[in-house]
């Protein structure tokens, strides 16, 4: 009976500093995640719910570690990169769509190149703005996108996509053309902006 009590005092101190550790840990990563929570706000719910959270082994801090608010950073700053993306590649062929030659320019970098199927390439703005206008004089698009993949790398972006549709002739008595492309479009970013430096589309076989 002695023994045991010796043992049981013998335990009783490594029994409440244990304790007193988890009891500290959880007092240290409950007060973190307070913090974390009230550093990120809203920031920590939408970036969950981005496309692009997938992406995270992308996102290098310069400190060469990774924390909770610096993730959400990077995956806030990888979302805004991707709607931009996006809304290029949208916004475009809805300029298309409107035979808007100035509004379908601008998505256009001055030294964009144009490779469209069975055709030489297309290079430089003005040679773009040439194109386009030989286009709309002839047809009225009535594109119907879609984007199948965005891929942004530093300051390069893909958009893997495809373009059904029409292209409805001007003409009287011409005869309609329908559209089955699929595209790569590059953008790059300069000065925080995104714009289009080569975009090349393929005609799928009937």
């Amino acid at each position: 009976m002695e023994n045991g009590g010796a043992s049981l005092s013998r335990a009783l101190p490594i029994v409440v500093a244990v304790a007193l550790a988890l009891l500290g840990g959880w007092v240290f990563f409950r007060s973190y995640g307070d913090r974390s929570r009230d550093e990120c706000g809203e920031h920590y719910r939408s970036a969950r719910n981005a496309e692009d959270t997938a992406r995270v082994d992308q996102i290098v801090l310069t400190n060469g570690s990774l924390n909770s608010c610096g993730v959400l950073r990077g995956l806030m700053s990888m979302n805004s990169d991707s709607g931009s993306v996006h809304a290029i590649a949208t916004g475009i062929i809805d300029a298309d769509n409107r035979r808007d030659l100035i509004s379908v320019l601008s998505y256009y970098g001055d030294s964009a190149v144009l490779v469209p199927p069975g055709e030489p390439p297309v290079s430089g703005i003005k040679e773009i703005q040439r194109r386009y206008e030989m286009l709309f004089a002839d047809w009225q698009p009535a594109i119907e996108p879609r984007i199948d993949s965005v891929v942004i790398t530093g300051n390069t972006a893909r958009v893997h996509g495809h373009n059904g549709g029409w292209l409805r002739t001007m003409a009287a008595g011409g005869t309609d053309r329908a559209l089955d492309d699929t595209y790569i479009m590059t953008l790059e970013r300069r000065g925080g902006t995104w714009n289009i430096s080569r975009l090349q589309w393929t005609r799928n076989p009937p």
